[in-house]
């Protein structure tokens, strides 16, 4: 194996451990916190994972048109959509009403 892809595997492994291992604290923390919103740091740090998943257990296309990497790019996209906080997503949806509103429709 040349040394540029071992390096590259070492790398990936040091990643997804650092990943585990905040994973495990934001876990950890959210069984002992009594916050009332720590289900969504929960579903959070499920679907992260969940996603990072599709990225590292690569498979080829299905059907010819999505692989592995075009899945998760899409599930990071309703991650961020699904936890981003109300003024984010205001912010967003005027914009889409300023654009819509600019084409004429």
């Amino acid at each position: 194996m040349p040394a540029a892809c071992l390096l590259t595997r070492m790398i990936v492994q040091l990643c997804v451990a650092v990943g585990a291992a905040q994973s495990l604290v934001l876990l950890s923390w959210t069984q002992a916190s009594r916050h009332p919103q720590r289900w969504r740091l929960l579903a959070l740090v499920c679907a992260a994972h969940g996603a990072s998943l599709l990225e590292l257990l690569d498979f080829p296309p299905l059907a010819g048109l999505l692989d592995a990497h075009a899945l998760w790019a899409l599930a990071e996209a309703g991650v961020a959509h699904a936890f981003a906080p109300p003024p984010v997503k205001a912010l967003l949806m005027a914009q889409l009403r300023a654009r819509r509103a600019a084409a004429g429709g």
